[in-house]
């Protein structure tokens, strides 16, 4: 046994010492070569796995945290350490590790910090003038402040095109509430006011419509004290105005609505948005809308407002909840500069800055984070 265990060892040191002159035989190979140091280990703890991988500048780091069953590391990445307030100092003997005061020495900080915090405002925009994914509903999508609740706050069209006999009646919603609708001795003006109406989406009205109409095809009124709710958003409109369209195919062109102040509150959040001198400009086209949006937002911790404009028309598709086209603009009242948001072919969104670095990408407006304008 003692002879069998001897050869063993044996054939380990010759299968070792081959696997030694290989690996010496590629280094040779390399003879002249400058090779640069990929990642940098350091141990900093008395746990096995306490060591940390460092890029030779000190701006990656990651944790080892165990090995693999094929045998490869495992590692939590903690990605560049300045935005944890830490810097390392690294030199060829040894690793000092700094803690940042703020984003003094730090200028990587400070453009990151602003690169976040402009993604982060544009998501607001998007979600706020746009299209907002937490309200996503599977096959029956709604939006938020564009072309699905301007639809809805229309009222129904067999109700405006259809000559009505009675001055005063009830009309019930598809969901629960109704609508009381008041017509005038010429039928050319109407007052629709709306009680805890749920739409067929399942979008809740509440407020005052006054329309007016001389064809039945070209409307103009007025939106009072109007509540638009679709949970978890709650969007308040003390005052609009409303004037469109229908062409020969039925279709909106144009619809324009412009309120001077609007409230959006997140119930489950629990934050709102106030927003001024709100656009809205629709044209309907048989497989798609075409959307501009402006206007002024803010949420009420900040005391800054930024401008929301259209660049570009915004391409909603008439079968996908996502815009697949156009761009807007935020301005950046910090730096002066501006973000912009583009919608892609594919349903997707970049936010670039104002030299078009692209900040941030989504493969789907599904995607964006949720909204937290008051971290």
């Amino acid at each position: 046994m003692v002879k069998g265990l001897l050869l063993f060892l044996l054939a380990l040191n010759l299968i070792a010492a081959d696997r030694v002159d290989e690996i010496v035989s590629q280094l040779k190979a390399l003879s002249g070569k400058e090779l640069a140091p990929v990642v940098l280990f350091v141990k900093y703890g008395p746990d096995r796995f306490d060591w940390l991988a460092l890029s030779p500048d000190g701006k990656l780091a990651a944790k080892l945290e165990g090995m693999e069953p094929d045998g490869s590391f495992r590692y939590t990445i903690l990605g560049d350490p300045a935005q944890y307030g830490l810097h390392f100092q690294i030199s060829l003997n040894r690793v000092v590790v700094e803690t940042l005061e703020g984003d003094e020495g730090c200028p990587e900080c400070i453009a990151s910090s602003q690169d976040q915090d402009r993604v982060q405002e544009a998501t607001t925009a998007v979600t706020t003038f746009v299209v907002n994914p937490t309200l996503f509903q599977g096959t029956t999508p709604v939006r938020s402040l564009q072309r699905g609740v301007a639809l809805t706050l229309l009222p129904p069209k067999e109700l405006m095109q259809s000559r009505l006999i009675r001055a005063t009646y009830t009309h019930p919603c598809a969901g629960g509430g109704s609508i009381e609708i008041r017509i005038n001795e010429s039928q050319t003006a109407a007052t629709f006011r709306y009680s805890s109406c749920i739409t067929q989406q399942g979008v809740q009205l509440d407020g005052i419509l006054q329309l007016e109409t001389t064809d039945g095809v070209t409307f103009q009124g007025s939106y009072k004290d109007f509540t638009v709710s679709i949970y978890p958003l709650e969007t308040h409109i003390p005052f609009a105005v409303v004037s469109y369209t229908y062409n020969d195919q039925g279709l909106l062109d144009p619809f324009l609505f412009q309120a001077p102040t609007t409230t959006i509150t997140d119930l489950a959040q629990g934050y709102t948005i106030q927003v001024k001198d709100y656009t809205l400009r629709i044209q309907e086209l048989p497989d798609h809308s075409l959307l501009w949006v402006e206007g002024d937002y803010r949420p009420e911790c900040k005391r800054v407002w930024r401008k929301v404009e259209t660049v570009a028309p915004i391409v909603l598709p008439n079968d996908n909840f996502c815009p697949q086209g156009g761009m807007i603009e935020i301005d950046n009242p910090e730096d002066g500069g501006q973000s912009r948001v583009a919608f892609t072919r594919e349903g997707g969104i970049e936010v670039l800055d104002q030299e078009g670095r692209v900040l941030a990408t989504y493969g789907s407006c599904l995607d964006l984070p949720k909204v937290d304008p008051c971290p």
